[in-house]
């Protein structure tokens, strides 16, 4: 009987350390979420240069009864942050330039606008290396900042193994309780280039959580960094696609792609620096004319009245003396 109970308490023993490794060893096969969200960032600082043709696709209710759709397709150039954007479906051909230090945007006006940055307009000038990260697509967007990685977030945490389109892939979540509370949710694949299959983006409107949803579709094996195609519905519905429709890696970019030469623009526009708001050009063709060396900038023109009151009124006090001598003459010779 010693013997029987001895023998189950082994087997029992060896049970519980069976199991135990078992769960230490899952324990251990489950990667790091920081160590996850920094293979993407990883991946997506080491695309090279390159060229693509992005089609943008917006879906929306203007009403209950009327549907709107409306986009266009974009020759994109960049290498790392730097990045220029041409509407190529378009007239005019609305172009966007980051030169790594400042926005140069031409949205069809007789004018070109110098930008920082943070003075976004609707034009696109994102870092085409966070399309499938972001629901945004803001000009200042980061892959650093988008993947909420810094203090961004104040809780990392991994969910769990998932399934998305029959592939295995890590669920982390993002929480920032700060106002607006968001909860941002990345699915991955650290088997296959760090893939970013989805991600989601939740706000509290102070009752409910209202979440915006993109999925990524990797199609072209030629160029595997990014998402070839990436729908996006929004918490009210609406919907837009960005799609992928040719892309080049490893292109020879000139440096004069990252100033005013490598834009595509009309001749004759002003060239304005909307952080000074001053005038500091004009493009007549094929260069930049500065203005004139020892000048201050010319100030954007306002609308004033007192000018052409003052030449108005020294006009008229140049014209009545000669009116008084022109009639003198006449009166002697009658």
């Amino acid at each position: 009987m010693r013997r029987i109970l001895i023998h189950n308490l082994n087997k029992l023993t060896l049970a519980i350390a069976l199991s135990s490794n078992v769960i230490v060893c899952h324990l251990f096969a489950a990667p790091d979420p920081i160590a996850l969200l920094k293979g993407v960032e990883s991946v997506r600082e080491q695309i090279p240069p390159s060229r693509l043709i992005i089609k943008s696709r917006y879906i929306f209710l203007a009403s209950p009864s009327e549907i709107i759709t409306n986009g266009g397709e974009y020759l994109v150039i960049f290498n790392r942050e730097r990045r220029y954007f041409k509407l190529i479906t378009g007239d005019p051909a609305i172009q966007t330039l980051f030169t790594g230090s400042e926005a140069i945007v031409y949205d069809g006006t007789p004018m070109v606008e110098i930008r920082n940055l943070d003075m976004q307009k609707t034009e696109y000038l994102f870092d085409p290396r966070i399309i499938g990260i972001t629901f945004w697509y803001g000009w200042k967007d980061t892959i650093h900042g988008c993947l909420s990685l810094g203090d961004q977030a104040s809780k990392i945490e991994l969910i769990g193994k998932e399934q998305i389109d029959n592939k295995d892939v890590w669920h982390i979540r993002l929480t920032k309780e700060n106002d607006p509370y968001l909860v941002r949710d990345f699915w991955i694949d650290d088997k296959n280039n760090f893939r970013v299959y989805q991600c989601k983006d939740c706000f509290s409107n102070g009752t409910n959580l209202e979440c915006n949803i993109s999925k990524s579709y990797y199609e072209s094996e030629e160029y595997p960094w990014l998402p070839s195609r990436v729908e996006t519905e929004t918490y009210n519905g609406r919907k837009r696609t960005l799609k992928i429709l040719k892309a080049e890696a490893n292109v020879k970019i000139p440096e004069s792609q990252w100033t005013i030469y490598g834009m595509d623009l009309p001749k004759g526009v002003s060239i304005i620096d909307l952080r000074n708001n001053k005038i500091i050009g004009h493009w007549d063709g094929k260069k930049f004319i500065r203005e004139r060396e020892g000048e201050d900038p010319k100030p954007l023109p306002k609308i004033s009245f007192g000018r052409p009151i003052i030449l108005l009124i020294l006009i008229l006090l140049s014209v009545i003396p000669l009116t008084v001598v022109v009639v003198r003459n006449l009166r002697k010779k009658e």
